[in-house]
């Protein structure tokens, strides 16, 4: 893994506190990273352009160009606790600009993926919230229709200057190279709803899938778990919260004819789904880093609850 200040010197992406969010104008890397970004949308786009090949597994083959090029995150304690605070700050954010669920799932695999790649140090956890709001914005770019500038983004008690947003919206796309239009769980809910023969049920299943998806976002690396994986897990959780294993892997062999689903993991997700979804509810609190992972783990519970309402 390469060192975030091997590459980068981090008084670029300096965060000053305190200070006005420099507002001037564009630089011209916005319209590199727009332009970039709009190839890549038509370069990855073409799903139904090979008919020989079905919906899902024209799917399942794009995710898996993903799936060995990244290693495991860091175990880090703080960048653990850091992680959820940045996909906290990231669903905030979503709602109060109105995102689709899918820019704020794709944000998150941006951030995962980088992770993946690059190390933060401790002492420079600012650059963690640098990091999700870059990973947001460029996310936003992809998916929505008219995307925020960088000055919209609030960023709590950190202030940014534009041109700082930019560098790391860059550094972010140089060290995922420029490969950003990847697959999100939300491509396959219907398919696997259908699958599973309840066609008066296909919208309300999508529709509580979606909040066990986003229950259990903090607890894995997007980048160990297959969108497939994590969309069959959801569906079957939303089906019935309680499969007995025969049951399960019966509905999984359903799923399964739709592409090459991991039966193991699905199941393992299913498992975190379902027990996050009978957890009692815990006194809201913040996960800060500088907090007890005490506090920081009661934090991830009363967030992961609200999200199972959604």
């Amino acid at each position: 893994m390469e060192d975030l200040n091997s590459s980068v010197s981090t008084q670029s992406l300096i965060c000053q506190e305190d200070h006005a969010v420099d507002d001037g104008v564009v630089a011209d890397d916005d319209e590199v990273i727009d332009s970039k970004l709009e190839m890549s949308i038509i370069s990855n786009g073409s799903v139904g352009s090979e008919p020989e090949e079905s919906y899902i597994d024209i799917l399942v083959s794009k995710e898996s160009t993903f799936a060995s090029e990244d290693s495991s995150l860091s175990g880090d304690a703080w960048l653990k606790c850091a992680r959820a605070d940045a996909i906290q700050w990231i669903m905030r954010t979503k709602d109060y600009f109105g995102f689709s669920f899918e820019t704020a799932y794709l944000s998150i695999t941006y951030f995962d993926r980088f992770l993946t790649r690059r190390s933060i140090d401790k002492e420079k956890s600012w650059v963690v919230r640098l990091l999700s709001v870059a990973c947001l914005s460029l996310a936003a770019k992809m998916e929505e229709c008219i995307a925020p500038a960088l000055p919209e983004y609030d960023t709590d008690e950190c202030r940014f200057e534009s041109d700082a947003m930019r560098r790391m919206e860059l550094l972010i796309l140089s060290t995922l190279d420029w490969r950003m239009s990847s697959v999100t769980p939300f491509a396959y809910l219907n398919s696997f709803a259908s699958e599973l023969h309840v066609p008066n049920e296909v919208d309300k299943l999508v529709s509580r899938s979606v909040g066990y998806i986003f229950a259990i976002i903090e607890d894995i690396n997007l980048v160990d778990y297959p969108a497939s994986t994590i969309a069959a897990a959801a569906i079957l959780a939303a089906s019935d919260g309680r499969l007995t294993n025969n049951l399960l892997r019966s509905k999984l062999n359903i799923l399964s004819s739709c592409g090459a689903i991991e039966n193991e993991s699905v199941m393992y997700c299913y498992d975190l789904m379902t027990q996050e979804s009978h957890e009692e509810p815990v006194p809201p609190d913040s996960c800060i880093c500088s907090e007890s992972s005490m506090n920081c783990a009661a934090g991830n519970r009363s967030s992961k609850r609200r999200r199972l309402q959604l």
